[in-house]
């Protein structure tokens, strides 16, 4: 019974104050049940158990006393002995359980804690003055929210085991030492660092580990006893392995301080640096080692500091400098040079500083003792620390005075190499130019007489001055390419084109070519199912490739065939094959074909024309393009020869062919009017009777300076051909002209061809760069150049 000034006193206890009935009902509860979100009134009535966590419900009915009464269990109705009951004895119980109650809401609340751990102290009430007469009446008691107290208990287990466990699977070795030194706690891996048990060595002393060397120092440490606060240190010490070895370790050590400022124990740390030692031991004796090596190799080496001042030198820098050690060493190493050299040399620090990467300086000069200069390659790397912090700089330099000498000679050699070469361009487009103006007008005006000839004797010398003008333009062409492939001045293009059509073309040419030998020589071609007839690679370069071979195979085969064959033989590669019915060639002489100038001599085959450099054209154009060439021959009852090629290739999707110009295509240009410009009076007749021939309005200059005259003076011009060699002004100056003057008068901007003898890389560059649309080479070839007319005129085609 709770009596009136008793609540005052409840009512200010932060732990709940309840009494119970002897069925388990709450009678009472003070204001501290808020803890469980309850107001009292709220569980007066109500059964105990509407507050136990089901899982503590059956744990306290079997902690309880059981007594003589029962009540129906809320969860399951079943009967449940009463909670703290008293036997007969007439002795008061007070009992101590840990239970969880579950606050108000619990089942709604997700993120807040569904249970309260608690400790409750109660006793049992009982009516009666005899011990046998007692009546059970209830239950009086506290209820203590312990659940912070719980969840600490908890974390502190936890820490516990998290540092059990860290010290457990350390490398290092912890040890707790008492204060006269022996161990009280030792961590397991002294089994791998001294190949002891940790249960050995507990309550030995810690003198039985240490290396007798460091023994005073441990006993100093553990000698300390006026300390004011923990003590804590970072030494390096030797210890013993239980082989009785020789170890290192780095020990930290700390002094704890325990009641009365007396010395409690000592945490120390052993951190095993045998092999780090090791190391350095072995790193010192490599280091005196290298400074043997170093004094005497012949280059001159330095070691500076991040500024550049000497600190180590070999007996080399001596030498070369002229200075002893004592003398080298302090001096900035910049100090040995002067004027710019100092300067590089200086800024070198920097650099090499800043990049962390040496720096070469190549052919230094050096002002020796003597008087006389000397040339040193210079390497200065850097040298930086642990926190990759430039402490210095390592210097090497080597005496290259006789090497620059030689260089300095092979550069002028070079240079005078390079300017014979030179010459040797300009002297071949110089007499490319003077050759072929004239072959222009040869083949030109005798393609002019034999369209116009009735006479058949004549119109048979015109085809062997053609023939005998072709073929020497054919070696003039030879040893132009030649040249051009020597000085690497041959460009391989990749542009798509028609195979089908570049063999036609082949064919045709090569069958005049059969009649002009009056050979009885039947020559076809065949292209594989597998090959596509729209190709990307070089057409040019192929077809003078296959042209070639066919003269070759002409030459040598008096009567049969020549076949043409064109298959896939890989990924992206052509193959050609090109196989005659001639005389063959020798095995031992087929290593000889490719060679430049050669030609095979003996009765068996007669001295053909030529200059015996077609067939290395055709090798090395066929390497340039990336492919090969083999030959197969024989010279007995199976003769013949076949020149096997393979070049890359793509597929690519079918194009247009240009139609070649008709033979009586006479005034298909009738409303054109060109502007001819030529020094060469022949090539420029010859040039003028062609355009009028096919209905061109023609009018003519002689250079440049009359072109642009005229080209001022007449709007009517459609369009432009100018040579590119001219007097007064060149055919390049006459393009410059032309486009300045058609922005400067808003003039319709027309097409300017370029006729040139002119045959080395980068001519057409040039042209095209100068405001020329498209070039034609001498000897002039009609046919070519109305294609290029009629690519700028399309209106006009016939």
């Amino acid at each position: 019974m709770i009596v009136e000034t008793d609540k005052h006193i409840v009512h200010i206890i932060p732990d709940i104050v309840y009494k119970i009935d002897a069925d388990g009902y709450f009678q009472y509860l003070n204001e501290s049940v808020h803890i469980l979100n309850y107001e009292p009134h709220e569980l007066i009535g109500l059964h105990y158990t509407v507050l136990l966590h089901p899982e503590d419900t059956m744990e306290i009915q079997r902690s309880a006393v059981i007594g003589n009464k029962k009540v129906l269990n809320r969860h399951d109705g079943q009967p449940q002995p009463l909670l703290f009951d008293e036997r007969r004895t007439g002795k008061r119980i007070t009992k101590k359980l840990k239970v969880r109650l579950l606050p108000k809401g619990w089942e709604k609340s997700d993120n807040a804690a569904k249970d309260i751990h608690c400790e409750i102290y109660s006793i049992g009430l009982y009516e009666g003055d005899e011990a046998d007469q007692k009546t059970f009446s209830g239950t009086l008691g506290i209820i203590r929210d312990i659940t912070g107290l719980v969840e600490t208990e908890k974390n502190i287990y936890r820490v516990k085991k998290f540092y059990q466990s860290l010290i457990s699977q350390a490398s290092d070795i912890y040890m707790i030492i008492a204060t006269d030194g022996d161990i009280l706690s030792l961590s397991p891996s002294i089994k791998k660092y001294l190949d002891y048990d940790a249960y050995d060595l507990i309550g030995e002393s810690i003198q039985k580990i240490i290396h007798p060397d460091d023994s005073i120092l441990i006993s100093n440490i553990l000698a300390g006893t006026d300390f004011s606060d923990e003590y804590s240190g970072d030494i390096e010490l030797k210890t013993c392995h239980r082989n009785r070895s020789l170890r290192h370790g780095r020990m930290k050590f700390r002094t704890v301080i325990g009641i009365g400022n007396e010395v409690s124990c000592h945490v120390i740390i052993i951190h095993d640096i045998t092999s780090y030692k090791k190391t350095e031991q072995l790193l010192q004796d490599s280091d005196d080692r290298t400074h043997m090596i170093l004094e005497e190799i012949q280059d001159s080496y330095f070691e500076t500091d991040n500024t550049g001042l000497i600190i180590f030198c070999n007996k080399a820098a001596c030498s070369f400098t002229g200075h002893g050690k004592n003398q080298l060493v302090g001096m900035n190493f910049s100090e040995l040079f002067s004027g710019e050299s100092r300067v590089s040399i200086s800024n070198s620090y920097i650099t090499a500083g800043q990049d962390k990467k040496h720096i070469q300086l190549p052919a230094v000069p050096f002002h020796a003792p003597g008087g006389h200069t000397l040339y040193l390659d210079i390497t200065i790397s850097p040298v930086v620390n642990v926190n990759d912090d430039i402490i210095g700089f390592r210097i090497i330099t080597r005496d290259v005075t006789e090497k620059k000498i030689e260089l300095d000679s092979l550069h002028d050699e070079k240079e005078r190499a390079r300017e014979s070469d030179r010459i040797k361009s300009h002297f071949i487009a110089s007499m490319s130019h003077e050759i072929r103006t004239p072959m222009n007008s040869i083949i030109g005006f005798t393609d002019l007489l034999m369209d116009d000839e009735r006479d058949l004797l004549k119109s048979e010398y015109l085809s062997q001055i053609k023939n005998s003008s072709e073929l020497l333009l054919s070696l003039i062409n030879d040893i132009l390419d030649l040249s051009r492939i020597e000085a690497d001045k041959i460009k391989i293009e990749n542009t798509g084109f028609n195979l089908k059509t570049l063999l036609d073309e082949i064919i045709a040419l090569a069958r005049m070519l059969i009649i002009q030998y009056g050979k009885e020589i039947i020559i076809d071609y065949s292209i594989s199912n597998n090959v596509s007839h729209h190709i990307i690679s070089d057409p040019t370069r192929l077809k003078q490739i296959i042209i070639n071979l066919i003269t070759n195979a002409i030459k040598f085969t008096e009567r049969g065939r020549i076949d043409i064959n064109c298959v896939v033989a890989g990924p992206d590669i052509l193959e050609c094959t090109v196989k005659d019915t001639g005389i063959g060639i020798p095995a031992d002489k087929q290593h000889e074909i490719f060679m430049m100038f050669h030609q095979l001599s003996n009765s068996d085959y007669p001295r053909s024309p030529g200059t015996g450099v077609g067939l290395t054209i055709v090798k090395r154009l066929i390497m340039l393009m990336g492919g090969d060439i083999r030959v197969e021959s024989r010279t007995d009852n199976t003769v013949g020869t076949s020149f096997i090629f393979t070049i890359p290739y793509h597929q690519a999707p079918g194009g247009k062919n240009i139609p070649a110009a008709a033979a009586d295509e006479k005034n298909a240009f009738r409303e054109l009017t060109v502007l001819i410009a030529d020094d060469d009076r022949s090539g420029l007749f010859l040039l003028k009777r062609i355009m009028e021939k096919y209905g061109f309005h023609v009018i003519t200059a002689e250079n440049g300076h009359q072109a642009i005259g005229h080209f001022e003076a007449n709007s009517s011009i459609d369009f432009i051909i100018a040579d590119i060699q001219m007097p007064i002004m060149d055919g390049i100056e006459v393009a410059r002209q032309v486009r300045i003057i058609e922005k400067r008068s808003q003039r319709k901007k027309i097409p300017l061809i370029a006729l040139t003898a002119a045959a080395m890389k980068g001519d057409q560059e040039k042209f095209i760069s100068a405001g020329f649309d498209a070039y034609v080479p001498k000897p002039l070839n009609r046919d070519c150049l109305l294609e290029v007319i009629r690519s700028f005129f399309h209106d006009f085609n016939t």
